[in-house]
């Protein structure tokens, strides 16, 4: 618990823990459709990604091996996500294509 923060953060804090971060958990809302922007910030950063949130498991570019889904009730890490130390995402996360995909289709 000495590592967790329910304190909001600013974002120059933020950005700093980030950056020198390996993964990165995120722990949806239950209701969350789609992927946060949290999940998508780290993908896109080329972090791992340890997330309550099951609809990572829907993205087409899905890899277990940097994505995974925990159940907070019991949390399992398999050894295969914490030995593979290098990431790299299929799908292009960066805004100027999610501005091209929202406005050009």
């Amino acid at each position: 618990l000495k590592l967790i923060k329910f304190n909001p953060m600013n974002r120059k804090e933020y950005l700093r823990i980030f950056s020198q971060s390996k993964a990165i958990v995120d722990v949806s809302n239950a209701k969350q459709t789609g992927m946060a922007m949290r999940v998508i910030d780290a993908i896109g950063s080329g972090k791992k990604v340890l997330t309550t949130n099951t609809w990572v498991r829907l993205q087409d570019d899905y890899n277990p091996h940097y994505m995974h889904v925990i159940d907070l009730r019991k949390i399992e890490i398999p050894n295969l996500f914490l030995e593979n130390e290098t990431i790299e995402s299929s799908k292009d996360y960066s805004i100027d294509k999610w501005l091209k995909n929202l406005f050009i289709g």
